[in-house]
């Protein structure tokens, strides 16, 4: 995959990550997502590999409880894929990366705390 490809899969994900939220960025990681926890305001991190010669790694980055609850979630995206192949990949990487984000600690706790509030 050539520079020009790379960047252009590149824009295809800040695409797909801005249209669940995420906010595109210009630096090392190409999107983040800001998560209410019980504990303030936590940044998630989206990240793209430079590739092996047969994908590309759609990874992230949300720190909690001392690790990373994202690591084991990257999507594989193969370089050769067309662009609609890319943005469903991307939107799956989203869609999962709010699910194991919901079930941390931290966000579950909020989620209990806000439920609590609406009770009283």
């Amino acid at each position: 995959m050539d520079s020009a490809q790379h960047a252009q899969l590149i824009q295809t994900i800040k695409g797909q990550l801005a249209a669940a939220g995420w906010k595109k960025e210009s630096g090392t990681g190409v999107a983040s997502k800001v998560f209410q926890t019980a504990v303030g305001p936590k940044v998630a991190h989206a990240y793209v590999s430079r590739g092996d010669g047969y994908n590309v790694t759609l990874s992230g980055d949300y720190q909690s409880e001392g690790r990373n609850a994202l690591e084991p979630h990257g999507t594989l995206i193969p370089e050769g894929a067309d662009e609609d192949a890319v943005r469903l990949l991307a939107r799956k990487f989203a869609v999962n990366a709010d699910q194991v984000i919901s079930q941390t600690y931290a966000a579950r706790l909020h989620q209990v705390k806000a439920v609590t509030v609406a009770r009283d």
